[in-house]
């Protein structure tokens, strides 16, 4: 084909071919040594982390009392022959099967002043003075059925706790069991589904405390067992 051509045009043609051929010899994806002095390219990402935390099942459940505000002080009128305060309750867990109210003296070696099983697991109250609807009360530390209002030693500051259980479970509380250990039994039940309502009271002695409505002392404080009744008020 070359013949075609003149002489200088044929050497022309033949450097061109020759450079061409030596084109097509790679297809520019071969490997090849990098260069020392060469950088990856950085790329750019983004990654994000999420920690899941769980509440406790109890997280919602809320106990309060429009007699006093957790960490106060609780009026005179309930401590000794008084009457139990009005309790309100709230956010109850849905599985719940039973709610459970227990009220101790952690100061006075968890003194029970009042135990009652079987509130339905509902959002609801209770009177000044009443029990919780469909309630059973248990004897509590005075061998009493039912409430002992705080009643401490004259000059002596004791702590109460009113305790909301609200169980997955029914409680079960075997008959004549003594009130402590059904105590323990309950906070067994539902350790990370309670609220707790807490208040301090003092006979005598200092601002913030009073008289009790008859008489000053300290309530009887002997042993009981937990043998119930349905409704019985104070």
């Amino acid at each position: 084909m070359l013949r075609f051509f003149p002489p200088i045009a044929r050497g022309a043609l033949l450097a061109v071919l020759v450079a061409g051929a030596a084109a097509c010899g790679t297809s520019g994806r071969d490997l090849r040594a990098p260069d020392a002095n060469a950088v990856s390219p950085t790329r750019s990402t983004s990654s994000t982390s999420t920690t899941l935390t769980l509440p406790s099942i109890g997280a919602s459940l809320k106990l309060t009392s429009p007699a006093f505000a957790s960490g106060g002080t609780i009026p005179a009128e309930y401590s000794c022959t008084g009457p139990s305060p009005a309790l309100a309750w709230s956010g109850v867990p849905a599985d719940t099967k039973e709610l459970v109210l227990i009220v101790t003296d952690p100061t006075a070696d968890e003194f029970v002043h009042w135990a009652v099983t079987g509130i339905p697991p509902t959002d609801g109250s209770v009177a000044k003075g009443a029990v919780p609807a469909g309630g059973t009360q248990l004897l509590n530390s005075s061998g009493r059925l039912g409430w002992t209002g705080p009643c401490p030693p004259t000059g002596s500051l004791h702590d109460y706790q009113f305790t909301l259980l609200a169980l997955p479970a029914p409680s079960a509380i075997a008959p004549n069991t003594p009130i402590k250990d059904a105590v323990a039994q309950l906070r067994a039940k539902g350790t990370d589904r309670l609220s707790v309502l807490t208040g301090s009271f003092q006979l005598g002695g200092s601002a913030g405390t009073g008289t009790a409505p008859t008489g000053t002392g300290t309530a009887p404080r002997s042993p009981g067992s937990a043998t119930s009744t349905k409704g019985t008020t104070k």
